[in-house]
């Protein structure tokens, strides 16, 4: 019984998503959540799922909006729906900072994260990546629109949101029923 409940705590406390966030010297700004984890092994993340929020852009803010993670996994090239870039991704991240190739510590290796816009599916796509230990910034529709260097990356465990106290009092309650189960079947017995 107590190996089970320590396996139900255990499993609550995983990390199922991260939050990020980039900026970087030339203005471009964004934050985001990165979800549908994969475990890779070692550390290492595949994200299935999820988004940026682009709240400052270097191009005189024509790519700001809000963007999804495009569909990728290891050693895959997505090309733009513009046509005329190709990008080498994988979606993976590295929560303890040791992505391989990449002075540490480096969330991202060199193939990095990348988004599309969900409504035009044309108009931008956003690429961030490390390069040799600085973070990349790439925006591009049909070509480089533009590449800064010299971006900062952070990683942290999306926070868990805390339950009504409606919820919290109704598990109180199952797990106050669980213990006078016991404990009437313990008595029952020894009678």
């Amino acid at each position: 019984m107590m190996g089970l409940v320590l396996a139900v705590v255990s499993a609550a406390h995983a990390t199922s998503a991260y939050d990020f966030s980039y900026s970087d010297p030339y203005g471009d700004v964004g934050s985001g959540t990165l979800s549908g984890l994969v475990d890779q092994g070692g550390g290492v993340f595949l994200v299935t799922a999820g988004d940026l929020n682009l709240t400052g852009s270097s191009d005189g803010n024509a790519s700001v909006g809000s963007y999804s993670l495009l569909p990728a996994g290891p050693g895959q090239t997505i090309v733009e729906v513009g046509g005329g870039t190709n990008c080498q991704v994988d979606n993976l991240i590295y929560p303890a900072g040791n992505a391989p190739g990449v002075p540490s510590p480096s969330f991202l290796d060199n193939s990095g994260l990348i988004f599309e816009n969900p409504d035009t599916k044309s108009q931008f796509g956003i690429n961030i990546y490390n390069n040799n230990g600085e973070y990349d910034y790439g925006v591009f529709g049909g070509n480089w629109v533009l590449n800064h260097a010299g971006g900062t990356f952070t990683l942290t465990p999306a926070s868990a949101p805390v339950p009504e106290p409606i919820t919290f009092l109704t598990g109180l309650m199952v797990v106050s029923g669980i213990g006078a189960y016991v404990r009437r079947r313990t008595r029952i017995a020894k009678a």
